[in-house]
This record gives C-alpha cells, structure tokens and sequence, in this order.
C-alpha cells in the first residue's frame, strides 16, 4: 500500500492475492551464467505473480523459473504444480526476522499441472510392492 497522509491510503497491486502456504522451488541465472536453484515458501499468490519467503533470493529484475507444489487436499503429497517463468520485482530482507526474507515475482503466466506428482505416485507404489 502506498501512503498519502495518515488518513488515505491507495492500493497499487492490480490483481487480488490470494494466501497461500506452499512449497517454492526456483532457479535463476546468475552474471556468471551459473544455475542457482533454491526453495521456500510462498505466503500469497495472485494471477500476476507471487511472494515467496526464502533466504536465498535471486536479485532484482532476475529472469526466475517458480515451481508452486499445491498442499494436498487429503494426505500429505502434493496433488499438483504450478509453474511459471518470471522477474523479480523486490526483495525485502527482514533484517531482525531471517524467516521474513523473501521476493515478489511477476509471473508470465501459470501453467497447472501434476504430471510431476502422478510419476512421484507411480514412483512410491512401486517401492511399497517391492517391499511387500
């Protein structure tokens, strides 16, 4: 929110945010054209992007892959993904809270999915019938 005076306050974000706690695994090149992949988790998301909580943030205006594991339903496996490409927008690193760093990232756009998770299945069946 951006502030005027006391009394007024004016909403900047164009999309409304949605909270959700889910596991982030994201990557990002660096200057040097190494790959840095990291993880954290998000608090919200919106159709145009989303706050990710982590200690290890890309820089401002990185291009950054963003994979999203939706909490199951039931159970504790995730039962989709979502993934989208995008650019950093901001970084706030909560000095006095290490647990508050995170980034905001503008998203290309969603794409929704569960392949990954319909192979981590099929992947965990076939070691419990092994060992049963």
């Amino acid at each position: 929110m951006a502030r005027g005076t006391p009394k007024q306050a004016t909403e900047l974000r164009k999309a409304v945010r949605y909270p959700l706690s889910a596991s982030a695994l994201f990557s990002w090149e660096r200057p040097d054209h190494d790959n840095v992949q990291a993880e954290g988790i998000t608090r919200d998301i919106s159709v145009q992007g989303a706050y990710v909580y982590s200690t290890s943030c890309p820089p401002v205006e990185s291009a950054v892959e963003l994979e999203l594991l939706l909490p199951p339903l039931r159970g504790t496996i995730p039962t989709a993904t979502i993934k989208t490409k995008g650019r950093v927008l901001r970084i706030e690193e909560g000095a006095a809270d290490i647990s508050r760093r995170g980034f905001a990232v503008v998203a290309e756009g969603f794409k929704v999915g569960s392949e990954p998770v319909k192979e981590l299945l099929a992947r965990i069946s076939r070691e419990r019938q092994r060992t049963h």
